[in-house]
């Protein structure tokens, strides 16, 4: 059963068993009977629904900064992949020569550095996601 139709439901359960009746009519606003402290309740919880609703929409609306994307990547392309699928994603991306092995992690930085500014981190970013567990993959903000 909805909760529209138990919210109904417990409101005619309410009102059968109001003695002495609703005084809505006569004190409009002012009625304390229980059948308006009800329906008072219910239209607080609704506007309630309503705000956490709109905060949940705005609060995924709100985009990270370019900033932050490129330290999520950065997070993900270090902890998510091995040493090979460092450099076999960064020599797709034109950026490490095909047959780069053992390299500091500062060249494998710099070039993520080269792509950003290259306005190639969404590539980079696909390219780590494909590589990661389906489960961890982030949608690509740079897109």
């Amino acid at each position: 059963m909805s909760l529209k139709k138990r919210i109904d439901r417990l409101r005619v359960w309410i009102r059968d068993r109001l003695s002495g009746g609703c005084r809505m009519l006569s004190q409009g606003r002012e009625c304390t009977c229980v059948l308006c402290d009800f329906d008072r309740i219910c239209e607080v919880a609704k506007e309630a629904k309503e705000v956490a609703k709109e905060a949940k929409e705005e609060a995924q609306a709100v985009p990270f900064s370019q900033e932050r994307n490129f330290e999520i990547l950065q997070n993900c392309f270090w902890c998510g992949l091995n040493r090979k699928e460092q450099h076999d994603v960064l020599s797709k991306l034109g950026v490490f020569p095909v047959n780069t092995t053992n390299t500091a992690m500062t060249l494998e930085l710099l070039a993520m550095n080269i792509l950003l500014v290259g306005g190639k981190a969404g590539d980079l970013w696909h390219e780590v996601m494909l590589r990661l567990p389906e489960n961890k993959r982030i949608p690509n903000p740079f897109n």
